[in-house]
């Protein structure tokens, strides 16, 4: 695997930590893969989640979000999880949100309009604080084709 954020080559101790941070994660909730074959992440998550089950691809999302928050955690607040409790509340999370959806969906019983109106309220944007950075995320999978798109925005008040 490349290490893209090693210019040198130099593998260090933190470089190490990372990856076997992830390749616990990635085993903790069954998704064992030979990575010793794997040479660009990128290819091979297209490759994988063109080829996957709905659950394979669930999980694999749900691993790549919760590496990524946890790692967020031990870089910006000094939060170090094991790579099971960081799987097990990454899943959680996933399960009250589900959870969240349905009794929405559920309890939904205005007119289209009204629900509209009431979700545009609900997720209107603000601007950042003074002195802080915002990043606005969003991505998508194309089913039965071979793409997906992440877009990315950084914002300062």
């Amino acid at each position: 695997m490349v290490w893209a954020n090693s210019s040198n080559g130099v593998y260090t101790a933190k470089h190490a930590y990372h990856f076997c941070f992830a390749l616990d994660c990635w085993n903790h909730v069954g998704l064992m893969y030979d990575w010793t074959q794997t040479e660009f992440a990128p290819e091979w998550l297209i490759h994988k989640l063109s080829t996957a089950t709905n659950e394979e691809k669930t999980k694999i999302c749900v691993v790549l979000w919760g590496i990524w928050h946890w790692r967020n955690k031990k870089v910006w607040d000094g939060k170090i999880v094991t790579p099971s409790f960081a799987m097990d509340s990454s899943f959680n999370m996933l399960s009250e949100w589900t959870h969240a959806r349905k009794k929405q969906e559920n309890n939904n019983q205005g007119s289209v309009e009204d629900s509209n109106a009431s979700r545009k309220a609900r997720s209107k944007w603000q601007l950042p604080a003074a002195g802080v950075l915002k990043m606005n995320v969003d991505a998508s999978v194309y089913p039965g084709t071979n793409a997906f798109s992440v877009g990315m925005v950084l914002i300062k008040e």
